[in-house]
């Protein structure tokens, strides 16, 4: 990398632009002063703060920018394989990240940087050339201690608040694609395109209330965006290239039945139960009301297939969503629940027919719907009597999600149970027995491929998951 190159060209960039056009008070829009850095020291010694009593992975993945970086809750669940950390300090401009280079990045020796900044300084009148000049001076200062460090830079978003300023943004973004085109060691990811609708104009629906600011369904799209253009982790096995894409699955629990909520009519006189009272074949209350709120449940979230267990309970708490987004969802019957837990016993064989239960069908108003994942997939699975069973039925849901998704970048929606779901989770992601874990009604479960082919449980029932103990070869299921 030629240093001496980078850091003469922002002198030249500023000289050149201090010629543009002035604006409307008459300052050149390079020219305009930047805010005091100084306002970001609290953010910058909590991270510092942070950094002792939570250490940082080694050589991480640094994203740096401003709070379209800082909103990014689960950037670093997102890329957790890869060592993320996350260093946005909101309402910040290039000449801050460039001010606390060293505290924010640097210190940390991390593999690669990724960039975001431009959109405040656009947005406060300074020119592209201004965004370019303060991005390579970044660099620089990068550079000058981490010779080989790659640094990317996240192309500036488009946003419904700020499309009167997209003409400077876009200009902003060719001149740094044109910088990282000539150096090996500066790259750039376009985001702009992906978030443009067929009319041109930023999506709505990747924002928040402010029309600045991205919700989870914009998080995600930029995940799957970035995912391709990141360093491989450390000590990734030999082949492994920054085109790993992996694949995600999330787990749904269908919605509350009756059966599952049994025990509040335990001491209720039978002549005063509800006649499905333990029953499957229908929702409490509560799991009605799950239901109907499926939609909003799972709203920002992109699946690219959906799998769903062969019962009317998964089918009915899948529908609605299914509906709303016009999908068809396959069936597929290893992901059937196991059978009572107390029916399955330690020792036993696999059945050669356990595969082969009871013909399936599919009713005709759900056609449009539902599909069976193959011509000879018609029928149910035997209920699992033994944990060989139930292992044989876990191996099954595992082999078909890693041979059709594995490194495709994919996202997979499963709708299934509890024994059952939990079981996959604990065995895809070699759980401790110990861990205390199961699945709730209507609540997403997240797994993630990693490099070396194991799973990483992200969240558990909607929530971040923190292993407590470490993970384990052998899962007993019981």
């Amino acid at each position: 990398m030629e240093w001496n190159r980078i850091v003469r060209i922002p002198a030249i960039l500023l000289a050149c632009a201090a010629f543009a056009s002035a604006a409307t008070n008459g300052t050149p829009a390079a020219a305009r002063p930047s805010p005091d850095p100084l306002r970001f020291e609290p953010a910058i010694r909590a991270f510092e703060e942070c950094d002792i009593s939570n250490p940082p992975p080694a050589r991480p993945i640094v994203f740096i920018g401003s709070s379209t970086i800082r909103g990014w809750k689960s950037l670093e669940s997102d890329f957790a394989a890869y060592g993320a950390l996350n260093r946005g300090f909101g309402g910040s401009h290039a000449s801050d990240a460039l001010h606390y280079a060293d505290r924010a990045v640097v210190r940390y020796r991390p593999r690669q940087v990724f960039y975001y900044e431009g959109d405040n300084d656009i947005a406060s009148g300074k020119s592209a050339e201004r965004v370019l000049a303060d991005f390579t001076s970044f660099a620089a200062r990068v550079h000058a201690t981490l010779t080989n460090t790659p640094v990317v830079f996240i192309s500036v978003k488009p946003s419904p608040s700020r499309w009167h300023k997209a003409g400077e943004m876009q200009r902003a973004n060719a001149l740094v694609r044109q910088f990282a085109a000539d150096d090996p060691l500066i790259g750039y990811v376009d985001v702009w395109d992906a978030m443009l609708g067929a009319d041109g104009m930023p999506r709505a629906e990747l924002f928040v209330a402010d029309r600045l600011h991205m919700n989870q369904q914009g998080y995600a799209l930029w995940r799957d965006i970035i995912r391709a253009h990141l360093m491989p982790p450390e000590g990734a096995p030999a082949g492994t290239n920054a085109a790993w894409r992996g694949f995600d699955i999330y787990y749904l629990r269908h919605a509350e039945t009756m059966g599952n909520a049994a025990r509040r009519y335990e001491n209720v006189k039978p002549a005063d139960r509800p006649a499905n009272w333990n029953s499957y074949d229908a929702f409490s209350e509560l799991g009605a009301q799950q239901v109907s709120g499926i939609v909003a449940t799972l709203e920002g979230y992109r699946f690219d297939a959906i799998a769903v267990s062969p019962t009317w309970r998964t089918m009915q708490t899948v529908l609605p969503y299914l509906k709303a987004r016009n999908m068809t969802a396959e069936i597929w019957p290893e992901l059937t629940e196991f059978g009572n837990p107390s029916v399955i016993k330690p020792e036993g064989t696999v059945r050669k027919d356990l595969l082969r239960g009871a013909p399936l069908t599919i009713a005709a108003d759900m056609t449009n719907r539902f599909r069976f994942r193959g011509p000879g997939v018609t029928n149910l699975t035997r209920g699992a009597r033994c944990d060989a069973e139930a292992e044989a039925l876990i191996d099954a849901c595992e082999t078909l999600l890693t041979g059709r998704f594995s490194n495709s970048g994919a996202s997979v929606l499963l709708v299934g149970h509890s024994v059952s779901g939990a079981a996959l989770i604990r065995h895809m992601t070699h759980m401790d027995p110990r861990e205390n874990f199961w699945l709730r009604n209507a609540r997403v479960s997240h797994l993630r491929e990693q490099p070396d082919g194991s799973f990483e449980l992200i969240a558990a029932n909607g929530e971040p998951f923190v292993r407590r103990r470490p993970p384990v070869r052998v899962v007993p299921l019981r």
